[in-house]
């Protein structure tokens, strides 16, 4: 679209279209409103125009302006409403437009066009994804902000579709971000490239052109997404294929891509997964409410906190995981406004139902920038975890799932217990601790096979005896085991228990760059009822010394080095005592 004669030519021939052949009539109207964000106000103060073309490829319009464009209208400021007779543009109930406005800065008479630094918007559907806009004979009423200011950028990307199945496939460039593992939930504002191809059985090469309009390059933090039609309905539905490039042969997560000015070249895109059926609609919103307490430091200037939502039972699984949110089958996020400390999110039921257990997280990745939150040293995170029961996990009830905060605690669902501070510093490392069980003073029954033991590190400045009790701000690992040992042996097989990689923030947890605890404890609970935590009269052991000052009783016994990154073999067991929690 850079020759004023293009227009010239393009009025017309639409003025032949409508003067010539017999009459038809129709009295179909296509009307709607324009909007122009206020943000954008400012950039938008030429005059504003509407502007319909038969295709809905971005390409077309681009590449051959003339056989796309079939109509221009001024739009009045004073209404920013346009409304006008499909006969007028010769268009029929029944075609499918491409619809966009733009306000045209640099205007100065003749026929309109966008240039670069005019303000751009069109229409996406939400559901197809398709900038396409089918006529009908009802009436076609439809909303287009112009909220995208154009650059002078003409960028490509270029790559493989890697697969052998066939069909319509809809490539879309997005530069914006996912909050869960529903790829076709996008904000239409943040697609940048929209292209569709027929692709037969064999892989095949694809260029897909980057829209100049809403973003000037380098553009971070693109996702080109392929989505494969298999039922051939023209929309993302259950069933149908979703591919893209991801960073290795096992990764499930699409690969965030830099966007510069010019071609691209991006690993091979491979479908991954599925889209998901949609839920019932008569269900009602599955959503978590509720609040957090946030760090110093947290304001309106800062990087945003993230809710995160993870679907699992293991915490350990989780918290290794905190760094890669994409491992996970079910996870959910919504990244709030800095400074804010209040969230209601709708969980999507297509990853989440009633019964779930979930871990909620608040997440304040202090280097954010674009796509999803990583949780990475220096990072500060919160559980929302249950002190009293030593739960850091929720099942989801049906409808709201509310979050109190009361003057000393919170509550989740008229449960109390709860607490819900980002207070745990993340740091990047791979500690873990081995060790034997001891049995002990155990009897044979307690030191069975099969049976469930609670293991925890705990770290502690002070002296921790037999009576301790364990309090989850101090915990820096922790895990649920069975006891396994050869018949009659008295020791079991060596375990791992890996360390929490977010400590609460008053642990000393470094020495220069490198992980270096001190006064590191380790204690076990016969976990009897099987609960999964360590409750009143359940037998208690202990890594141990017994020497002259302890009277060579077996006493608790903090480790005898520091603890750091990689795996630490206990010198000793951890030794069933008849002590008790």
């Amino acid at each position: 679209m850079n020759s004023k004669l293009i227009y010239y030519i393009i009025i017309i021939f639409i003025s032949a279209v409508i003067g010539c052949g017999a009459p038809v009539e129709n009295n179909t109207t296509l009307s709607g409103n324009i909007e122009i964000p206020g943000t954008l106000s400012g950039s938008a103060e030429g005059p504003l125009f509407i502007a319909i073309s038969k295709s809905d490829n971005i390409e077309d319009i681009m590449n051959d302006p003339v056989n796309s464009i079939l109509y221009v209208s001024a739009i009045d400021r004073s209404k920013m409403t346009f409304s006008f007779n499909l006969a007028d543009a010769g268009l029929q109930s029944g075609e499918t437009v491409f619809l966009f406005a733009f306000a045209d800065n640099d205007y100065s008479g003749g026929v309109p066009y966008p240039t670069p630094g005019d303000v751009v918007g069109f229409y996406v559907n939400q559901e197809t994804l398709s900038t396409g806009f089918r006529l009908s004979e009802e009436g076609n009423n439809v909303l287009i902000n112009v909220n995208r200011l154009q650059y002078d950028i003409s960028p490509e990307i270029i790559g493989i579709i890697d697969s052998t199945e066939s069909g319509e496939i809809t490539l879309i460039a997005y530069a914006g971000d996912f909050s869960s593992t529903d790829f076709t939930s996008l904000n239409v504002n943040a697609v940048i490239g929209y292209k569709k191809i027929q692709k037969g059985m064999y892989p095949c090469q694809f260029n897909l052109k980057v829209m100049p309009y809403g973003y000037n390059t380098p553009i971070q933090g693109v996702y080109v997404i392929a989505l494969l039609d298999r039922n051939g309905n023209g929309i993302p539905d259950g069933g149908d294929a979703i591919g893209f490039p991801v960073e290795s042969e096992t990764g499930s997560y699409p690969l965030a891509i830099t966007v510069t000015d010019g071609t691209v070249a991006i690993p091979a895109i491979k479908f991954k997964i599925e889209v998901a059926d949609d839920p019932d609609p008569s269900l009602p919103p599955l959503r978590l409410i509720g609040s957090f307490n946030p760090p110093d430091g947290y304001n309106a200037a800062s990087k945003p906190v993230s809710i995160v939502v993870v679907k699992g039972t293991d915490p350990n699984t989780v918290f290794e995981n905190l760094k890669y949110l994409e491992n996970f089958s079910g996870f959910y996020y919504s990244i709030l406004p800095a400074g804010d400390t209040e969230f209601a999110i709708t969980l999507p039921r297509t990853d989440f139902a009633p019964g779930d257990n979930v871990f909620v997280i608040a997440l304040w990745d202090k280097d954010f920038t674009s796509g999803v939150p990583k949780a990475t040293q220096n990072d500060m995170v919160g559980f929302l975890q249950n002190k009293n029961s030593f739960e850091y996990s929720i099942v989801l009830q049906d409808n709201d799932n509310n979050i109190v905060k009361t003057a000393s605690e919170y509550t989740v669902n008229g449960t109390s217990g709860y607490s819900f501070s980002v207070d745990r510093i993340m740091y990047e490392h791979d500690a873990k601790i081995k060790f034997k069980l001891e049995k002990g003073s155990l009897t044979d029954s307690e030191f069975a096979n099969g049976n469930r033991v609670i293991i925890t590190a705990v770290w502690d400045t002070g002296t921790v005896s037999t009576g301790y009790v364990i309090t989850m701000d101090k915990i820096i690992a922790s895990v649920n085991i069975t006891i396994s040992h050869d018949i009659g042996a008295t020791t079991t097989d060596w375990y791992t228990m890996p360390v929490i990689p977010a400590l609460y923030k008053d642990i000393p947890a470094l020495s220069g760059p490198d992980l270096m605890i001190n006064n590191v404890w380790i204690l076990a609970v016969l976990d009897s009822n099987g609960n999964g935590k360590p409750d009143s009269g359940e037998k208690i052991g202990f890594y141990w010394k017994r020497d002259l000052s302890t009277f060579f009783i077996y006493m608790p016994d903090k480790l005898p080095a520091p603890l750091s990154d990689g795996n630490t073999f206990l010198q000793k067991t951890v030794r069933f005592s008849n002590n008790t929690y």
